[in-house]
């Protein structure tokens, strides 16, 4: 499965959480940092639901991010970034949190993606303002933006979002050559690693443990190997 398009919501309801919404009113209220132990059972309930909704899927890039219990492949991405004074009340706002990965994190790193009408605004809503890249909620990626073989970001001709995508390619660096071939290299080897990983897994039919947990594993593991030879194609 790719990610989805629209992006859609269902992180929302857990910054309803009574325990949550006490950690957020204490970094609001405070100068509290975002990677504040205090923050964790927090960053990481929001963590697992974005990969959720998106398929475990950059959201900017579209590749598949590998899993890893330190989170080295991937980043929370404030689409307007925490840092900024203006932004910091949107910190943990359902429609500014995005999976990254963290080549296409590292690039975008504190740009501001708001006009003059967004940062001064008191609601996070369509028509606030100008973003200067398609927004994940508020914009379509797959009208915007077009991903050709090789792989080929371009924005779409006429596309509501035009001048934003091709910013946002730009910025990214998504045509470089050789940010294409670190794709095509992570890709290849996280996929090679699920299949030998399903092949374990199937060997050990007796000892890996209850019958259907193991078959959900090696029907959640088959479908990212096949996620990885799509993009393999696409690539």
């Amino acid at each position: 499965m790719n990610c989805p398009d629209p992006l859609p919501l269902e992180h929302a309801k857990i910054l309803r959480y009574k325990s949550h919404k006490a950690r957020i009113d204490d970094f609001l209220n405070s100068d509290m940092e975002w990677k504040d132990k205090h923050l964790k059972p927090l960053r990481d309930a929001i963590r697992l639901a974005l990969r959720n909704n998106q398929a475990q899927s950059c959201y900017y890039c579209r590749r598949m991010i590998s899993l890893e219990r330190n989170n080295m492949y991937e980043a929370i991405e404030h689409f307007l970034d925490k840092s900024k004074p203006h932004y910091r009340r949107w910190a943990f706002h359902p429609l500014n949190l995005v999976i990254a990965c963290q080549p296409c994190n590292f690039a975008k790193s504190t740009k501001d993606l708001g006009d003059t009408t967004v940062r001064t605004s008191s609601f996070l809503q369509p028509n606030i303002g100008q973003f200067k890249w398609p927004h994940p909620y508020f914009d379509s990626y797959t009208k915007n933006i077009k991903i050709s073989p090789g792989p080929i970001y371009s924005p779409i001709l006429n596309a509501p979002r035009q001048a934003q995508a091709s910013k946002m390619i730009d910025d990214l660096k998504l045509n470089s050559l050789a940010n294409a071939d670190d794709r095509i290299q992570f890709t290849a080897i996280e996929t090679m690693k699920l299949v030998a990983r399903h092949h374990r897994i199937a060997l050990k039919q007796s000892r890996f443990g209850h019958r259907d947990r193991r078959a959900n594993l090696l029907i959640e593991i088959n479908a990212r190997i096949n996620r990885g030879m799509s993009d393999l194609y696409l690539l």
